[in-house]
């Protein structure tokens, strides 16, 4: 007798971000994630863009050190990142040269020479444009989202936090845009 069962594997779970969420935006808000290729994470941190619209800060986290002399940056994978963009690191921004995607487990950015060393696990920002320090975010740091989105969709209505404690491991959140993020604990 057979019983023919079948193994399916597990969807993976989402990461869990939020510690305690004590302060949201009122009635929520809306974002806009068309330029993104990838899924938006909960605990991504959001700016106002135009109207009442706002868009993500992609974040990133260094997989390999950065030396002064690297034209490449090594961070890991779902950041969004993409050619004509900045990143910026402890202030300093570059421009996107180049992406390469093909490892699974991380993706190579292409820049001018970075300039200053960086640490392996530090997390950059999406910045406004190349700069050798003070690099501003893209758009000024207002919120965390509540939920997960599904990238290139507009409109999404979502929870905005802008009080919580939140586990350092699973967001990609900047020290610079920490610092405007008040009541953002990172646990």
């Amino acid at each position: 007798m057979s019983w023919q069962n079948k193994f399916y594997d597990a969807p993976e779970p989402d990461k869990v971000v939020f510690e305690v969420v004590f302060s949201e935006k009122e009635g929520g808000g809306t974002v806009d994630v068309t330029e993104l290729d990838g899924d938006l994470p909960a605990g991504s941190v959001v700016g106002l863009a135009t109207g009442n619209i706002y868009k993500p800060i992609k974040g990133a986290t260094l997989v390999k050190a950065i030396g002064a002399e690297d034209t490449n940056i090594e961070i890991a994978k779902g950041s969004g990142f993409k050619q004509g963009e900045f990143i910026a690191f402890g202030g300093k921004a570059v421009a996107i040269t180049a992406i390469n995607s093909s490892d699974a487990s991380k993706d190579v950015l292409t820049t001018a020479a970075f300039g200053t060393t960086v640490a392996i696990g530090a997390k950059g920002y999406q910045a406004k444009s190349a700069k050798a320090s003070g690099a501003e975010a893209i758009y000024t740091p207002a919120y965390l989202t509540g939920n997960k989105l599904e990238g290139g969709t507009v409109n999404n209505f979502v929870r905005l936090v802008n009080g919580a404690s939140v586990r350092a491991v699973t967001t990609n959140i900047a020290p610079e845009i920490l610092a405007n993020l008040k009541s953002i604990n990172l646990v």
